[in-house]
């Protein structure tokens, strides 16, 4: 019987694409739609998922750009507790595409720069990058200082790249009401204080987080020398959420909002050539695996499962003067430190009053 599905590739079905092949679905499930060049410059961003990313092209001699680095009197072992080699400039995590949309505005002056602090104690936190100065700033003008020569660096990142790596991570997110800013994490939760008068849960939809991408595209377009849009890789972050304000159950918002982000991702994917989506979130949640690319709290994505990921990209992404995934150069001293180190992530500090 004749029918379309004759004659299909084994990739198409599920059978024969995953049940049947196990590991060797994983090194299929991608194929790159452009090449990095070995002297593209790229940034990186995005939400926790993205650290992993970050490190792995690093410790395989893709050109990234950091262009906020730490000084030279800190410390190694330092480096990441205050934001830097987290990615291309000091901005932390950023989990939304509004986030992302805000953070492009401020630093091409679309908006007014926003100096939001939270008290801890003594401590004056940046609202905007509560985690990147984990001592405090001795007063707000000193944060403001900071904040404007970090949106100096931000702009130099969206203007320089050739490869922006984005990871978007989360649909909720809170609203502080005064600016229209959108926070990394609710008041209250590392530092500040929560009023519902003055904040507000969001959860963006699948229109609304097009339109916010969409829109730093064309910031980018803008205000870039060339005026030419870079290439852009689009990943889900495959870590599922630790709480939600939403009042469902954290699986069902877990679910829900991963299945709005990949359909974004899809949808610009579908517009536009210069993007393309690589499929992290497919492989750390692949039925085959069995939750190995998982740690015991089902959450935390694991060392096998960040190394398949990174294989597979890699098979299609070869590093910088390398001809195969084995022949990779060693890592520098610094490199293998910050590999070991755990990710800086504002939403695990939702669950640290579960036991109290």
């Amino acid at each position: 019987m004749v029918h379309p599905y004759v004659g299909l590739p084994p990739e198409c079905f599920w059978r024969t694409g995953v049940a049947q092949n196990g590991s060797t679905s994983i090194e299929s499930i991608y194929q790159k739609r452009f090449t990095i060049e070995p002297e593209d410059q790229i940034v990186t961003a995005g939400s926790c998922f993205a650290q992993h990313i970050t490190r792995e092209l690093k410790s395989h001699s893709f050109q990234l750009l950091d262009l906020e680095p730490p000084p030279i009197e800190l410390p190694c072992n330092l480096h990441q507790l205050y934001g830097y080699s987290l990615y291309s400039a000091r901005y932390g995590n950023i989990y939304t595409a509004k986030q992302l949309l805000q953070l492009a505005k401020e630093a091409f002056s679309l908006r007014p720069m926003r100096v939001m602090s939270w008290q801890r104690g003594d401590q004056i936190l940046d609202a905007l990058r509560p985690t990147i100065e984990p001592d405090g700033y001795s007063c707000v003008s000193e944060m403001a200082a900071h904040r404007e020569h970090h949106l100096a660096c931000v702009r130099e990142c969206f203007e320089r790249m050739d490869v922006f790596v984005f990871t978007l991570g989360l649909t909720e997110a809170w609203c502080d009401l005064a600016s229209g800013s959108i926070l990394p994490v609710a008041p209250g939760v590392i530092a500040g204080l929560y009023d519902p008068e003055k904040t507000r849960f969001v959860n963006f939809s699948f229109l609304q987080i097009l339109r916010q991408f969409e829109l730093f595209l064309g910031i980018l377009q803008k205000f870039r020398l060339d005026r030419q849009l870079p290439k852009i890789i689009l990943t889900v972050s495959p870590v599922p959420l630790t709480a939600t304000a939403s009042g469902r159950h954290v699986l069902l918002a877990t679910t829900d909002s991963k299945a709005v982000l990949r359909a974004v991702a899809s949808e610009l994917q579908r517009r536009h050539e210069n993007i393309d989506y690589f499929p992290s979130f497919e492989i750390i949640n692949h039925p085959t695996q069995k939750n190995q690319f998982f740690d015991e709290n089902l959450r935390t994505v694991s060392d096998l499962g960040v190394r398949s990921v990174m294989e597979c990209f890699l098979q299609n992404h070869q590093p910088p003067l390398v001809s195969t995934i084995e022949k990779q150069a060693p890592m520098k001293d610094a490199q293998q430190k910050e590999l070991v180190q755990s990710l800086i992530c504002e939403e695990e500090l939702m669950e640290r009053d579960l036991d109290d």
